[in-house]
């Protein structure tokens, strides 16, 4: 198996279906991610069973997905599931954020712009806070 190749993709999805440990599924779906297998990565996201509850590579790889197939609410979901294991995630309280601000109502909006203010005090955000 080479990291490289799309072997790896069909190798990973039968080894996850054969051994269908967390560790196996996690790996499939990252590759799948890798070579933007989306439909594929959601497939085995939403065959995930309860070993995926607590982890928090799951929640961020779940987020990742929802978010490029445009399905919102469960992005919301997953990253809401992360902030609650990783309170400190301040990436993920961002995506929460901006998904809220353009989905929210417009009352809620003032409070999602302070908190989005607030979390350009991370460098690492800071450009994306900016441009909203």
């Amino acid at each position: 198996e080479t990291q490289d190749s799309p072997q790896t993709f069909v190798y990973q999805q039968r080894l996850a279906g054969v051994e269908p440990t967390l560790e196996n599924k996690l790996k499939f779906i990252r590759i799948a991610i890798k070579y933007n297998a989306y439909p594929q990565a959601l497939e085995a996201i939403n065959k995930m069973g309860p070993e995926a509850a607590n982890s928090v590579e799951f929640y961020e790889l779940a987020a990742q997905v929802s978010m490029v197939m445009r399905n919102q609410t469960k992005a919301k979901y997953y990253l809401m599931s992360l902030v609650k294991l990783r309170p400190d995630d301040n990436k993920a309280k961002f995506d929460l954020a901006q998904i809220r601000l353009v989905d929210g109502f417009e009352d809620n909006k003032p409070s999602i712009r302070a908190e989005i203010r607030s979390l350009a005090n991370d460098p690492a955000l800071r450009v994306r806070a900016l441009t909203l």
